[in-house]
């Protein structure tokens, strides 16, 4: 997965995760800081429709200009 910030108005997002749906809530699968320019998350392959994406603390108004999902079958293992 792939996150960008519009870094022309400045880096805002200081944490951040990603979470699915599990058992009437939803259960962290990744938590990271910084997103700057752009973050690439690996992470182990889930099956899911749903993916949220949560900005746990940051700097000010956060503007996102691109979040990319892929799946990379040489790094399922990870």
């Amino acid at each position: 997965m792939t996150i960008k910030e519009t870094i022309e108005l400045g880096q805002h997002i200081e944490e951040f995760c990603l979470e699915i749906p599990a058992a009437g809530g939803f259960q962290e699968i990744y938590r990271a800081a910084t997103v700057g320019y752009q973050r690439i998350c690996r992470f182990p392959t889930v099956h899911t429709q749903v993916l949220r994406f949560r900005v746990l603390k940051t700097r000010g108004k956060t503007s996102l200009t691109e979040i990319g999902i892929y799946y990379d079958d040489k790094h399922r293992n990870l």
